[in-house]
């Protein structure tokens, strides 16, 4: 809670809950008026867009004909697919990602860099409109993870309103999720923001449209009205159901993603014409980081997948596409120990016959515990491991609330030994508020110390929503770019 908020008399509190109260049935008011607005019929399809991670301007053909491009499934869109189904949608997914990849892959022009981009600059519009001329949606939810995605999720947006202008438009995921507002005002084309996790709350937004729900079931949207922000911020949680969902990815040829660029991060130690995808078994992460914004968008808890239920996941990828290469997208893979070394031991048992990778970062406190747990990952298949590291100076890793300490990378680095077919990498990062060069010599000393097979080291990428982010703001070390943003957007 924030530090003036509890030195607040209790009828003080009493009259600033009832004002917030106030203040959220005003947006929700005004959001469900916004969505009767849009919706002229009941919306009764739904396309999932997964848009260019990349901007075609930075596109490079020599990337792409070597496969160096990240390739992954669209898994969230997979999640949320499923669980439009379950409440009667019909659905649809354009990966936009792979369609490219897979476009330039089956060209045999003979491309320089301007003239690849020029080429994919008018697929990628032609098989949107292609796609929404053949499925003919009620409404469009586009989805961005990563910031570098921000212009290409403008893009398109941008054309999906102009030529469609009558099909309302979302947008969610992790991106917007950490800047609704900066986003909704970048990309006016964009009606409504979905925030945080979406497997319940967009199905409950389109069943208020359609008049199956109150306005009540109205959380976690935003949007842009009369040149203001309204949002809600009050959150519809995922149930068990929503979290055990098995993506469905409608036709997607998912065996063939990693034919066209890289599923993880080790693909030099699979075999040439492996077949990859990713898998979740946890959600959510228990650190705390402050640079993260996993908390921000999953929340506190960390909710395990039904054993049973990954596992027969797994079988699927592996009978329907081939799959035999896992990768674990979760951020905290190994919150339950117990749990964990049950499931690597019932992929061992259950001769799946697989490998698999952990590209996340895996907390390596969980993994200094027990080398009974290290021997399951093996033996289920683990090739390679990467650890959040981040920093050598336990000040450091204190002050931005890792879950471990240098102590556990060293014990790490012992157990690692024993088991030299699983290559092992490391994530560090320089440049965190008021970090010495003696503290970033210390991250260089432990890393020779430690002996994992490779490092990766970044610069600090403040995160708007993040602890550090803020705490950046009020030293002075950076500007709070969304606020120059959406200022700058107002006053023009």
């Amino acid at each position: 809670m924030d530090k003036g908020l509890t030195q607040l008399s209790k009828e003080d509190k009493t009259k600033l809950n009832f004002l917030t109260f106030k203040e959220t049935q005003f947006h929700r008011e005004a959001i469900a008026g916004k969505l009767q607005d849009l919706f002229k019929k009941k919306c009764k399809k739904v396309l999932l867009v997964q848009p260019l991670p990349f901007t075609v301007e930075n596109f490079e053909i020599h990337q792409a004909k070597n496969k160096r491009y990240y390739n992954w499934p669209p898994y969230g869109l997979g999640v949320l697919c499923n669980n439009l189904k379950n409440r009667g949608y019909e659905t649809d997914i354009l990966d936009l990602n792979y369609e490219v990849l897979n476009y330039i892959d089956r060209s045999e022009k003979e491309y320089d860099d301007e003239e690849a981009q020029r080429d994919i600059a008018v697929f990628w519009r032609d098989k949107t409109k292609k796609i929404i001329d053949q499925f003919q949606p009620d409404t469009v939810a586009l989805t961005c993870m990563f910031t570098m995605g921000h212009e290409m999720l403008c893009h398109v947006s941008d054309f999906i309103r102009n030529e469609y202008p009558d099909i309302p438009i979302f947008a969610g995921g992790v991106h917007l999720t950490n800047a609704p507002e900066y986003v909704l005002r970048e990309a006016p084309s964009i009606d409504f923001g979905g925030t945080f996790e979406g497997d319940a709350s967009f199905p409950d937004v389109l069943d208020v449209v359609n008049g199956k729900a109150g306005i009540t079931k109205l959380n976690q949207i935003s949007t842009i009205i009369d040149d203001e922000y309204k949002g809600l911020t009050s959150r519809s949680s995922p149930s068990s159901d929503n979290i055990n969902a098995i993506p469905d990815y409608c036709s997607l040829p998912i065996g063939r993603y990693s034919t066209l660029g890289e599923v993880g991060s080790y693909r030099s130690w699979l075999k040439p014409n492996y077949r990859g995808a990713s898998v979740v078994s946890n959600r959510g992460c228990r650190a705390r980081c402050s640079f993260c914004s996993v908390r921000n968008f999953n929340g506190k808890s960390v909710r395990a997948r039904d054993l049973n239920t990954v596992i027969k996941e797994i079988t699927g990828l592996k009978n329907d596409h081939k799959i035999d290469h896992i990768v674990w997208i979760d951020d905290d893979l190994l919150y339950d120990q117990r749990r964990s070394i049950d499931l690597f031991n019932k992929m061992d048992e259950q001769n799946l016959n697989v490998t698999w990778c952990a590209s996340n970062g895996l907390i390596a406190s969980a993994v200094a515990k027990s080398d009974e747990l290290v021997d399951a990952m093996a033996r289920s298949g683990c090739i390679g491991m990467t650890f959040g590291l981040e920093s050598g100076s336990d000040k450091i890793l204190k002050e931005v609330h890792k879950p471990s300490r240098v102590v556990h990378y060293y014990k790490v680095g012992e157990i690692m030994k024993k088991y030299p077919q699983v290559f092992t990498r490391g994530f560090l990062i320089i440049g965190f508020p008021n970090e010495t060069l003696s503290q970033m010599m210390e991250t260089v000393k432990m890393a020779q110390d430690v002996g994992l097979d490779w490092y990766g080291i970044q610069l600090l990428s403040p995160l708007p929503s993040t602890e550090i982010y803020d705490t950046m703001v009020e030293l002075g070390l950076i500007d709070d770019v969304t606020v120059k943003a959406n200022k700058d957007k107002k006053e023009n």
